[in-house]
């Protein structure tokens, strides 16, 4: 792993480590880089302070990585019978508080005199943290992958149910449980050691009109999601030679066409490239594989479904998504959509992350490409909202479509 030391040692030999006011793979990657790499760093001296109190913003994927890296080495240490410090400073922001409180490092490491109170874990409904590994089907049990894509498919069922006042009919639901399973799945063939994690939670946020104070007595979900492994990238997986060679050569010739466009000065380089073409429609190191089905499809899908349900009439606040793999980042909003382009051998939907959608062209900069910290692995977290305002006028558009 790669990054910066942020880490400061004191006269006792502890180390601080500052958590930044933006901790969040949405906002500021990089800085959850440096943050995980210096606990990796000073991690031999097993005394670690973690300093929260100036955070103001934090994602599910950002705070989920720090907890599997720390719960991990504490379980290393007392394995070994080694004797270890871990102390912290909650932060001072309200919100954040609570939030910590409720999903954090805290709650993982069940510090019972940081408990929530009752009323705020009313607030919350979480889909805890659920470690998994890649296991074979037995005809009698399940795997731990169809048991969180299940339990996972059921929570945003119920979130949207909750927050939004509606519920998915039985097809919905399917595509739900199909796309959560593969993604999971993914997570699971580009773990080198076979083990991943994925959490979620919604809590009530106040709606705000532009111009105007907040109006309290309307409130709609945050959902926040992070699925993530450690291990193999999706440039090292899909290049690697177990990947179907048409597949490798439609990157290589991808690859020249885009070689004017690479260069350290935009940020953008060929394993960014590899990384963008993983997520489209069909493509997959399995896709051609006699008896295997694409994977591709369910990070399509699961995209598509973001982008439309996940939005909000609320003006201040958008739907986005980002995937860290490796040195590489794409993320989404609003800006870029799927659309379904004709290629040999039928339709697939593409997105290029340019106005023309075209994969031959230069993606956005500010939505493809390299960081200077390196994730060992690779991460989805995403935020998105159930607003039963916008839920309502999409349901009737659909009605009137069909009329």
């Amino acid at each position: 792993m790669k990054g910066k030391n942020l880490a400061i040692r004191d006269l006792n030999g502890v180390w601080t480590i500052k958590i930044p006011k933006v901790f969040s793979f949405l906002r500021k990657p990089e800085d959850v880089l440096d943050v995980i790499y210096s606990i990796v760093k000073v991690s031999d001296d097993k005394a670690l302070f973690f300093d929260h109190s100036e955070l103001e913003e934090m994602d599910l994927g950002a705070s989920i990585l720090l907890d599997v890296v720390v719960m991990n080495l504490r379980r290393e240490w007392i394995a070994r019978g080694e004797k270890f410090q871990l102390g912290g400073l909650l932060p001072n922001n309200d919100e954040m508080r609570d939030v910590f409180i409720c999903t954090g490092l805290t709650r993982h490491l069940k510090i019972a005199s940081v408990e929530p109170s009752l009323e705020l874990k009313k607030n919350f409904k979480q889909f805890a943290l659920f470690e998994g590994r890649k296991t074979r089907r037995h005809e009698l049990s399940s795997t731990d992958q169809e048991i969180a894509a299940t339990r996972l498919a059921k929570h945003v069922n119920s979130c949207i149910e909750l927050a939004g006042r509606y519920t998915l009919g039985i097809e919905g639901q399917r595509q739900l449980l199909k796309w959560a399973g593969e993604i999971i799945a993914n997570a699971e063939d580009h773990s080198g050691q076979n083990e991943w994690f994925a959490m979620a939670y919604m809590r009530p946020v106040a709606v705000s009109q532009q111009g105007k104070p907040e109006v309290k007595d309307q409130i709609i979900g945050e959902c926040q999601l992070a699925i993530f492994g450690f291990g193999s990238t999706l440039y090292e997986s899909l290049s690697a030679s177990s990947t179907p060679a048409e597949t490798r050569d439609n990157i290589w010739r991808l690859t020249k066409k885009h070689q004017p466009f690479f260069s350290i000065s935009t940020r953008y380089n060929a394993m960014d490239l590899w990384t963008l073409y993983a997520l489209q429609d069909g493509v997959s190191r399995f896709s051609t594989r006699p008896g295997q089905t694409s994977r591709g499809k369910g990070t399509v899908e699961m995209i598509e479904a973001f982008q439309i349900l996940g939005k909000t009439l609320d003006p201040t606040k958008k739907a986005e998504m980002s995937l860290i793999s490796g040195f590489s980042r794409i993320y989404f909003d609003d800006t870029y959509h799927l659309r379904e382009q004709m290629v040999e051998g039928g339709k697939r939907k593409i997105i290029a992350f340019n106005a023309e959608n075209d994969l031959e062209l230069k993606p956005d900069p500010a939505h493809v490409h390299a960081l200077t910290a390196k994730m060992p692995g690779t991460l989805l977290t995403c935020k998105f909202y159930i607003d039963s305002r916008y839920l309502e006028k999409l349901a009737n558009a659909n009605t009137k479509q069909r009329a």
